[in-house]
């Protein structure tokens, strides 16, 4: 028996496990060892979809689930597919398109388990997709047709 069996430890990653240059430290990867091999789970909760944060789950050796996609997904890496899933309902569209006619200057990101599509580009959208290399996969909102 471990001294920290049965207990888990769930943390954010951007500012809190990662540094600014997307590094996790060696003192804080050698704690969360340590953690494990006393029989804790540690894992962590994002707002990336879980293509995007797969390197950070292989980097600490999670052993648990991971919470993602601003906490509408529980994804099991080891299964390669989601335990739990929370889609919008296709009534958010009439809020979309609201904000598509009457918000200039925003950018209109469509988020599907394993996708992003840019509906609406700008500056920001260009700089999201920069510092996180997801593809460029433009689409009208109203066309994509997943949850």
């Amino acid at each position: 028996m471990g001294k920290f069996d049965g207990v888990l430890i769930c943390t954010d990653l951007d500012g809190t496990l990662l540094r600014s240059d997307r590094s996790i430290s060696q003192e804080n990867l050698d704690a969360i060892e340590y953690f494990k091999s006393e029989g804790g789970y540690f894992t962590f909760i994002t707002g990336r979809m879980p293509y995007f944060s797969k390197m950070v789950y292989d980097a600490v050796g999670a052993n648990a689930p991971v919470g993602c996609v601003n906490g509408g997904g529980i994804y099991d890496y080891e299964k390669g597919e989601y335990l739990w899933l929370a889609t919008l309902s296709d009534s958010v569209i009439e809020l979309v398109e609201h904000v598509d006619k009457n918000v200039d200057g925003i950018g209109i990101n469509l988020n599907t388990p394993d996708k992003v599509y840019f509906c609406r580009d700008n500056a920001a959208t260009a700089e999201y997709r920069k510092a996180t290399g997801i593809p460029n996969l433009v689409a009208d909102y109203k066309a994509v047709d997943e949850p």
